[in-house]
């Protein structure tokens, strides 16, 4: 899809990984004139691109190409619009720059947190849904409780990870989980 064409970036809007792509952006908290979309790029690689000045007939984009991921789903911003979240198949991947408009990913390496639900152990691998906690210290992660998304309406887990956007693993262990819950794959969590 292609920004409209008052537009003048020069760039085009990656393509999303879910059926619509509503779990694969998220506006900046702090300006309605900046918004975070994550998809993919013609050969592939799953990105992270920043839109400033969407009021603007002259909006400028930048992109970050995500290390160590294969698939990218679901991505919000923090209150504070300065960290974007990105859940991925591998993990939850923190971006820093989302104000300055320089994307840096923090974690080069996905952090796929270990959890228990009904009793099994997981890691929190795929994440086609996710939000952050008003006061932007936590994730709420949905996962389908597997390292793939082969069943994403089915049972799975509501997880609760701690952030620490100076910390070398910016996600810590959990400090919550619910297990039994519908994972929908095209949406994203709204935080009240």
């Amino acid at each position: 899809m292609d920004i409209p064409s008052n537009a003048t970036t020069g760039t085009s809007v990656s393509a999303p990984n879910g059926e619509d792509g509503r779990d694969g952006m998220a506006f900046d908290p702090t300006s309605a004139t900046r918004a975070a979309v994550i998809g993919y790029d013609g050969s592939g690689n799953q990105l992270i691109q920043l839109f400033n000045g969407l009021n603007t007939a002259t909006p400028t984009a930048s992109s970050l190409t995500l290390q160590n991921v294969t698939l990218a789903y679901s991505v919000s911003i923090t209150p504070d619009g300065k960290y974007a979240v990105v859940g991925t198949d591998s993990g939850l991947v923190l971006i820093s720059g989302i104000q300055s408009g320089t994307l840096t990913q923090v974690n080069t390496t996905p952090d796929n947190v270990s959890f228990t639900s009904g009793g099994s152990s997981y890691t929190l691998d795929a994440v086609p849904t996710l939000g952050i906690t008003l006061d932007g210290l936590y994730v709420a992660a949905l996962t389908n409780n597997g390292p793939t998304l082969t069943n994403p309406e089915g049972p799975g887990s509501l997880v609760l990870v701690p952030i620490t956007p100076t910390a070398a693993s910016p996600f810590g262990a959990p400090v919550g989980v619910l297990s039994g819950v519908a994972v929908p794959s095209n949406d994203q969590i709204l935080m009240h």
